[in-house]
């Protein structure tokens, strides 16, 4: 019998480890010891038929991972989830795609604020844009994590009075409902503008005042603002009424313009000013004279439907 010597049992271990061993990865040149994980021989076996080995190493390639994570797993044992009772909530088997986890670490990098440079850097791409594929963070986490880094996006005091002055009117007339409904809000500089943004653009480009969907709050810290738009409207007349005098052309239309927007701010400030109206009163003014693509739009609707039913009512009287 040969003796064993330390060389021997070395060359014995090496041909039974797997080819090209010490190499991983041949194309690449990484050792076993340089990949990024590596297992016994047997590891990975279900408990039951487990004889690992000491030695031996095992090299994991990519259907390794797969028949252990899939939906049906391996023909004879099963997946993981399968093999350790592992279901979703409404009993079906837990199923898990191997880039799944790659999605699964890049939402949680957006979550933890990450910036989007680093992300791109550490999931080796070439372009940012290429994040958006792997962000499944819903829009209501966006706008949480938005406001949690910005106090002033935060909703403030005069909107939840408006809201529980809405939810103490209901149930409320037309006309109330008008001025109170605010299917979709945003802060502006002398209050809220209720433009549903999700049916058309603005239809005034932030000419704020002159617009009936400008909602002001009795009370509020914007009172200031509406009283600086005041002052410089009330200096733009008086300087137009210089240049009118002078006759210089063009200025007429921004006149009446400005006139007109005055007229509104010197209403919004007595209103705002009147100790008579309570605090938290919400404020919005009409504007009869008001240019609106969408309003046109109905009226020329309306008033075709209406020509159709004269119309029949003529056809019908005649017979």
């Amino acid at each position: 019998m040969k003796e064993a010597t330390l060389s021997i049992i070395q060359k014995e271990i090496i041909k039974k480890q797997p080819k090209d061993f010490p190499l991983f990865d041949k194309s690449r040149n990484i050792k076993f010891s340089e990949a990024l994980f590596c297992f016994q021989q047997g590891q990975l076996a279900p408990s039951g038929s487990r004889n690992i080995s000491k030695v031996n190493v095992f090299r994991a390639n990519r259907d390794t991972l797969i028949s252990r994570i899939s939906e049906n797993g391996s023909t004879v044992n099963g997946s993981f989830f399968e093999r350790h009772g592992y279901k979703n909530a409404d009993g079906t088997p837990v199923k898990l795609k191997s880039h799944a986890l790659r999605h699964l670490l890049n939402t949680m990098a957006q979550r933890g604020g990450m910036s989007q440079i680093d992300i791109a850097r550490w999931s080796g791409r070439i372009e940012v844009k290429q994040n958006r594929v792997y962000d499944h963070m819903s829009e209501f986490e966006i706008v949480d994590m938005i406001r949690s880094r910005d106090n002033d996006l935060m909703v403030d005091s005069p909107l939840e009075e408006l809201r529980q002055k809405i939810s103490e009117k209901l149930p409320i007339d037309r006309q109330a409902f008008n001025i109170l409904a605010i299917p979709t809000a945003h802060i502006t500089e002398i209050g809220y503008c209720i433009h549903d943004y999700t049916m058309s653009p603005c239809q005034k480009f932030l000419d704020c005042l002159n617009c009936t969907e400008q909602v002001c709050v009795k009370g509020d810290k914007r009172l200031e603002n509406v009283q600086i738009i005041y002052e410089h409207n009330k200096a733009l007349i008086e300087k137009m009424d210089v240049n009118i005098t002078e006759g210089i052309a063009g200025v007429d239309r921004w006149y009446e313009h400005t006139k007109m927007t005055l007229q509104r701010v010197e209403e919004l400030l007595r209103i705002l000013k009147d100790p008579t109206v309570p605090n938290g009163s919400v404020i919005k003014l009409h504007n009869l004279q008001e240019y609106s693509p969408v309003k046109r739009a109905i009226d020329a609707r309306a008033r075709k439907n209406n020509e159709a039913f004269l119309d029949r009512a003529r056809l019908l009287t005649e017979d």
